[in-house]
């Protein structure tokens, strides 16, 4: 039924698919038989740069192609998002930097870029006091077939911690622990949090998902209440997100824009960063030792990159233009992992027109990042996994604009560059000291579609992890 095309009775608006009555295809997001990004792109094929898919009763429309989205998603009238919030309206009142809209979503955009390339220095030594941690971790357990998520996971955590709201956890601690389940719950559920905006179901893993974030708004409102009383000292420097919140409230109070930075949002953009910045990143990590294992040729052409221009130095961020093969190991990996194939929904305020469609105004739209990152005319013989594409005639890193993991236009994330610096510091950190290999008698691990629908990632794997080095 899946495969029949969707009569437009509705005039000049894209075609699509038929659905099923009330789920609509909203059934694609849990098929096993095909990669879903696979069969959004084939259907661009049929239907052209955007159709129109229903996930449930609603039409929702695909765009494909770079030109298409990048039009689109940098037109200010298709900024907006929809109305019905995710797992995350268990806050309340407020919304953040994703989730706000209008003169809102002006204001914190703005702030929320502005704080995170201004704290560059901070952001290299918050990371790299986890990488420590993850190098002690899988030195601990050299030899042994481990779970890598294990190991990146609860990183991932601590430095999202430290960037919000400046507190750095032992693993073990009860509120590290109580933090860490939450998420842990949300990322087993996120195809809930990305489709739920249409279907809100009070039952089930959608009322989980409510119930452990409403605990979490708690705690947040206490530790937003701890660093207010830290920054009521007028010689205290800011060290978080939250911070810089604070000092953003002092700044503009008695102005018209005191209203976008109240404290609701403040709760909001918190649950937001850790959205976006713990289990996506956790997932392009684990890609990236996913590809290494299944290339070991890239896994030591790094390593000879990393001992001719590093040596046992500790790489920085600086680093990166002296790493032209490993900037691009890790650009191949997310463009060919493509973790986050469908980016968060936008909402159009006003009547658009798309490659020739009139679509009315509160119209919902999602890119299908599968048809610009496999793309051959931008990728030739995109199914390969071969990081010299990202290299120039002289060696050089270079970025094409079809590289979007982090979304197209003006809601692109604002983190982008924080995971940039992640991903580069990690990954230089391990293998400077460290081998990865499959574990005897193991499957060789591969990138899937996750049971969430709208994502893809590793599925459970174990590697064997080998010290380059016998004083490690």
């Amino acid at each position: 039924m899946m495969e029949n095309r969707r009569d437009n009775a509705s005039g000049n608006l894209p075609r699509g698919p038929s659905g099923l009555p009330l789920l609509g295809n909203l059934l694609l997001f849990r098929s096993r038989a095909h990669p879903v990004s696979k069969i959004l792109t084939n259907w661009a094929k049929e239907y052209g740069n955007i159709y129109t898919l229903k996930i449930g009763p609603k039409p929702v429309y695909i765009l494909n192609g770079y030109d298409c989205i990048n039009e689109v998603f940098n037109n200010p009238d298709v900024a907006g998002r929809n109305a019905t919030k995710t797992f995350i309206a268990a806050l309340g009142e407020g919304s953040g930097p994703a989730s706000s809209e209008g003169q809102t979503w002006t204001c914190l955009r703005h702030f929320t870029v502005k704080h995170f390339s201004s704290s560059t220095a901070r952001q290299e030594e918050i990371i790299s006091e986890d990488v420590e941690r993850i190098l002690s971790a899988l030195n601990s357990k050299a030899q042994t077939p481990i779970d890598i998520h294990s190991v990146f996971r609860p990183a991932f955590y601590n430095i999202m911690c430290k960037v919000a709201f400046g507190k750095s956890y032992n693993y073990s601690d009860d509120e590290f622990k109580t933090i860490a389940d939450i998420w842990d719950t949300v990322a087993r559920n996120a195809g809930i949090a990305t489709l739920n905006y249409t279907i809100k179901l009070p039952f089930g893993k959608s009322h989980e998902i409510f119930r452990k974030v409403s605990s979490l708004k708690s705690l947040l409102q206490n530790i937003v209440g701890e660093r207010r009383s830290q920054m009521e000292d007028k010689s205290a420097t800011p060290s978080c997100f939250v911070d810089s919140y604070l000092l953003q409230q002092n700044e503009v109070q008695g102005k018209e824009v005191n209203k976008h930075f109240a404290d609701a949002n403040l709760i909001w953009s918190i649950v937001e960063l850790f959205f976006t910045g713990t289990n996506t990143p956790e997932i392009v990590m684990s890609s990236i030792i996913v590809y290494l294992i299944n290339n070991p040729h890239v896994q030591e052409r790094i390593q000879q990159e990393l001992d001719n221009e590093l040596g046992d130095k500790p790489p920085t961020w600086a680093d990166r233009q002296r790493l032209p093969y490993t900037q691009a190991a890790i650009a191949e990996s997310m463009r060919h992992a493509n973790n986050i194939f469908l980016g968060v929904p936008h909402v159009s305020s006003r009547p658009v027109t798309v490659e020739g469609y009139r679509i009315p105004a509160g119209s919902t739209f999602m890119a299908n990042l599968d048809s610009v990152m496999m793309d051959p005319t931008a990728f030739p013989n995109p199914d390969d996994f071969d990081p010299e594409r990202f290299l120039d005639e002289d060696g050089n890193y270079r970025r094409p604009k079809e590289l979007v993991p982090f979304g197209i236009g003006m809601r692109s994330c604002a983190g982008e560059q924080l995971a940039h610096m992640e991903f580069l510091l990690m990954t230089c950190s391990i293998l400077q000291k460290m081998n990865f290999e499959n574990p005897p008698g193991q499957d060789i691990p591969t990138v899937f579609t996750s049971a969430s629908g709208v994502s893809r990632s590793p599925r459970p794997f174990k590697v064997l992890v080998r010290p380059r080095r016998m004083e490690l």
